[in-house]
């Protein structure tokens, strides 16, 4: 998650990675098989606005269902 763009979740990383390079490496590790335990993120809500932080769980949640099968 602290990998991402800021395009993608506010407070993040510049220059980080996409939307779909991220949920890209999570499906990848799902279809691996050998997912055991997964720390998904930290939102710090003194970071950004509202709306910014449920951004940043909204996409925080969606890469988790990536890793547990999801696809987009």
């Amino acid at each position: 998650m602290s990998r991402l763009s800021t395009r993608v979740a506010p407070s993040m990383v510049r220059g980080g990675l996409a939307f779909r390079e991220g949920h890209y490496i999570c499906e990848a590790i799902h279809e691996i098989g050998l997912l055991v335990a997964l720390d998904s993120m930290e939102v710090n809500p003194a970071l950004a606005d509202a709306e910014s932080v449920r951004q940043i769980v909204a996409v925080g949640c969606s890469l988790v269902r990536s890793a547990l099968g999801e696809t987009l």
